[in-house]
């Protein structure tokens, strides 16, 4: 006998992390890591951490899952670079420039592959959604709280 699951527990059992979506999580981090210590470009340390990165890539294509816009950002799609910069050197691998059309353009010192994003100034993240509607509510309440309070004024 079969049992009925309603669409919103199929949904909440398949966004739940399991294996594929940790191992995804630890190579992005393991490349990250790589990257950082690596010196120049073309050493064994980013070579390994891009190598890291195609794995996940190919993980994520056998698996179906979708690479969160976050980590997305943080990869050049051409040469599967992490755009981390090193704390010992002055280098960074990535050129920031603001376009006319309100664009963040992102081009790659690597492999010249340019990206470009567009400019939200009122873009919130989720989290800073959630923190926004809690402080709503609460001040909602006390608003509630405090008009149910008559006010006696002496007169």
């Amino acid at each position: 006998m079969k049992s009925k699951v309603s669409k919103a527990e199929k949904k909440a059992s398949s966004t739940r992390p399991n294996e594929n979506h940790l191992r995804v999580n630890f190579l992005h981090h393991a490349a990250q890591l790589l990257f950082s210590q690596s010196v120049e470009r073309g050493d064994a340390l980013s070579k390994l951490g891009s190598t890291y990165i195609r794995h996940m890539n190919d993980v994520c294509l056998m698996e179906h899952i979708k690479v969160d816009r976050e980590i997305g950002r943080t990869l050049c799609a051409k040469c599967k670079r992490v755009f981390v910069s090193n704390p010992d050197s002055n280098s960074h691998p990535i050129k920031i420039r603001l376009n006319r059309k309100k664009q963040v353009v992102r081009t790659c010192l690597d492999c010249g592959a340019v990206r470009r994003f567009t400019m939200n100034r009122n873009y919130l993240s989720r989290n800073e959604k959630a923190e926004l509607e809690m402080t709503l509510c609460e001040s909602r309440e006390a608003i509630d709280q405090a008009g149910g309070v008559e006010v006696k004024s002496e007169s």
